[in-house]
């Protein structure tokens, strides 16, 4: 009979602290925040033409040669509207790039654009993305090529 009495109390001991823990109010208010699903928290880039004050393109060479530099503001317009029909691209890509290009803002910050073989861009402080649709990183291409050969 003791040692059933001993357990009791022993049981008893040790459920006081639970009970009083998960009975007490927590003194600490905690603010009412709706958590949003991971997917919506990526990050975005908009690039407003506006803002850009010129474009460089570098070859694909190891050197990294400037091969065109752009002034013009339509042709900035046209790469900033292809530049910002992308979507997030979370695959693993290879860094074989087609050519890099810096956009330099009005407020003195760079975005750097690795493209790559394919509608698949790498975009610095980013992350990867595609074109969508895809026919504009074939458009981009030729612009660049076009502005190349200017």
């Amino acid at each position: 009979m003791k040692k059933i009495s001993k357990a009791i109390i022993i049981m008893i001991l040790l459920g006081i602290p639970l009970l009083i823990v998960s009975c007490t109010n927590s003194s600490e208010k905690k603010p009412n925040v709706v958590e949003k699903p991971q997917e919506n928290n990526k990050p975005t880039f908009k690039l407003k033409p506006e803002d850009i004050s010129n474009i460089i393109v570098y070859d694909h060479k190891p050197e990294r040669h400037k091969s065109a530099e752009v002034n013009k503001r339509e042709e900035i317009v046209k790469i900033a509207t292809i530049l910002n029909s992308y979507t997030n691209y979370a695959e693993p890509h290879t860094l074989k790039n087609y050519r890099d290009i810096e956009i330099h803002m009005k407020n003195g910050s760079v975005l750097t654009f690795m493209l790559l073989n394919g509608s698949v861009a790498y975009v610095e402080n980013f992350g990867s993305i595609t074109f969508n649709p895809p026919e504009n990183y074939e458009k981009l291409k030729q612009l660049i090529e076009q502005i190349e050969n200017e």
